[in-house]
């Protein structure tokens, strides 16, 4: 089974992901393994996307069963055809932002203050993850395109929305992929 789970950032899509594919035995993929170039600014500089495209395609050729978490689909549109269940996460705005800073400060600490350079990625990270509700925003993580996108596919979705536990997400999508 390949299962994509997509949301805000914040939302909890690779901590379900990790949670799941530890449970079931199943591969996971991180987004922003194949997005984001390793170096000594994380998540500042972008792969290019025939670079990261083909690392992803290949990853998920090689799995029999994988958990990706994060969106792909403004990628490349032949990725849709690996996927056999959708789970989507709705976290409410002010919920995710809190998790967010405690994610920045947990990462950078006291950078966020001190390093200018640190100080405007951060910045500019929380304004672009503030934005997701934003129909106006342009950007493959927005609550409008992914569920564009959501209701397109003529494959199985689990969308889980509110303030919902860790334990209650996992489940529900154990449910989910048990049915499938």
């Amino acid at each position: 089974m390949k299962i994509n789970i997509i949301g805000a950032s914040g939302s909890g899509t690779t901590t379900l992901a990790m949670a799941l594919s530890s449970h079931l035995g199943f591969k996971h993929l991180d987004a922003d393994r194949y997005f984001w170039e390793k170096n000594l600014h994380p998540f500042e500089l972008k792969k290019a996307p025939e670079i990261r495209n083909p690392l992803l395609k290949g990853d998920m050729e090689n799995y029999t069963d994988f958990v990706l978490s994060g969106p792909v689909f403004t990628w490349d549109s032949e990725f849709d055809r690996f996927f056999d269940l959708v789970i989507f996460l709705y976290v409410p705005s002010a919920i995710r932002m809190e998790r967010l800073l405690k994610r920045e400060i947990e990462r950078y600490g006291k950078l966020i203050e001190t390093d200018e350079r640190r100080r405007k990625a951060h910045k500019e990270f929380m304004e672009w993850a503030a934005s997701y509700e934003n129909p106006a925003f342009y950007s493959s993580r927005t609550l409008h395109r992914q569920t564009e996108w959501l209701n397109s596919l003529s494959i199985p979705v689990l969308k889980i929305e509110g303030d919902v536990e860790r334990a209650q997400s996992f489940q529900l999508s154990l449910e989910k992929i048990a049915s499938i």
